[in-house]
């Protein structure tokens, strides 16, 4: 039988928890305080994103560099920006939305990834300004996946973080409160057990994220680097293609796609790469090589060239946000159509399976349409080329 202290301990207890599930601004009291909150855990993942951390080269100790490029700055990115600058997406944490940031080209693309001697590595191709060896091409796709081992690591520390904070906040908020209604002073210790949906989608989020970061630092990493040093293709699915034309932008980071494969849906992984040089463009699509075939399906989905813009626009849109253009080729867009992209990088329900409404590459498609249709080869195209060149036209986000 519970003592009257105990009853009336319980009763307050009863009392905080059926107010902590039904009052919105229970921990936070309103928006600024929650805002707050996530701002200063952001700030804090950002400073250590910019910190040197451990060189991520097999069995080496030594500090990082701060600034690793991802992609080449003298032969790629320096190709496409304009007085040394390029545009990138990035998220605004007070506003919520994300928003076109300018940036330099000693910062594009940069993570803290290897240290001086291991930087070396990639002086070569930097060097020749092209790839144009099975070697460069598998350096590149090393650094990218170093490059996302790093983010998932730094992800997941943040999410951590968070979550810590945020039960700290909860907890002490919870016991305040029973000072408050049962007029004590001092409570000497009370175990805070609760299903909290925010803790709960955060613990959620972080196992999926973990999951990820397994994949590719245990499956990718390891197949990349047996590649490079044997200077062979094998333990990777990696598809390679090349448009004749310098794309507006480069991009590198991690995308996604769906198959259903006899009544199972299977999701794929990828490394998705656009990387141009001073006359062309690499694509580069990788994978763990049990999804060759899947690769090869995806891609045939993309025949001619201009689909393949399509293709690049859904990476960018659905696939990853680490992207860098062109400032003149994004200020060509309509502010509303800018806006309406922005909106959509944050879109959680799509994958690289799905085509883009909106075209980015307007110029570059304006041009391909009209050679094709100068070279007169529009009769002799597969029947549905037209309704594709008329797709595009009405979806051009610069008129």
């Amino acid at each position: 039988m519970k003592t009257k202290m105990e009853k009336i301990l319980s009763e307050a207890i009863d009392k905080l928890i059926n107010e902590f599930y039904n009052k919105r601004n229970f921990v936070f009291e309103n928006d600024s305080e929650r805002l707050k909150f996530y701002y200063q855990n952001n700030k804090k993942q950002i400073k250590k994103w910019k910190k040197s951390r451990k060189c991520i080269y097999k069995n080496c100790n030594k500090k990082s560099i701060k600034k690793s490029h991802t992609i080449p700055k003298s032969s790629s990115l320096k190709v496409i920006s304009e007085d040394n600058h390029l545009y990138t997406p990035d998220f605004d944490v007070k506003s919520g939305k994300m928003q076109m940031k300018k940036i330099g080209l000693n910062v594009a693309t940069t993570f803290p990834g290897f240290c001086e001697e291991h930087e070396l590595i990639f002086r070569e191709q930097e060097n020749l300004g092209t790839f144009n060896e099975t070697k460069h091409y598998l350096l590149q796709i090393y650094r990218s996946i170093c490059r996302e081992i790093i983010r998932y690591k730094t992800e997941i520390e943040f999410l951590e973080q968070v979550n810590f904070s945020y039960q700290q906040i909860r907890n002490k908020k919870i016991i305040d409160s029973l000072y408050e209604y049962l007029k004590l002073r001092k409570l000497k210790s009370y175990k805070i057990n609760l299903n909290d949906t925010k803790s709960n989608a955060i613990n959620h989020l972080l196992s999926q994220i973990e999951k990820e970061y397994e994949y590719f630092n245990n499956t990718l990493l390891n197949n990349i680097i047996n590649d490079i040093e044997n200077n062979s293709k094998s333990g990777l699915a990696i598809r390679i293609l090349q448009i004749d034309e310098v794309l507006p932008v480069c991009l590198s980071g991690k995308g996604n796609f769906k198959v259903d494969d006899r009544g199972s849906i299977t999701n794929i992984h990828a490394i998705l790469l656009i990387i141009p040089e001073i006359n062309k463009t690499n694509i580069l699509f990788v994978s763990a090589e049990e999804n060759s075939d899947y690769l090869n399906s995806y891609l045939s989905n993309f025949p001619t060239t201009i689909e393949i813009l399509d293709m690049l626009e859904s990476w960018m849109i659905y696939g990853t946000d680490h992207w860098f253009i062109t400032p003149s080729v994004w200020d060509k867009i309509t502010n509303v159509n800018q806006q309406k992209i922005l909106n959509d990088l944050i879109i959680e329900n799509s994958n690289i399976g799905s085509k883009y409404k909106f075209t980015i590459f307007n110029d570059l498609k304006r041009m391909m349409i009209k050679n094709y249709l100068k070279e007169d080869n529009l009769k002799n195209s597969k029947e549905n080329f037209q309704e594709l060149i008329h797709n595009i036209q009405i979806n051009f986000s610069d008129i």
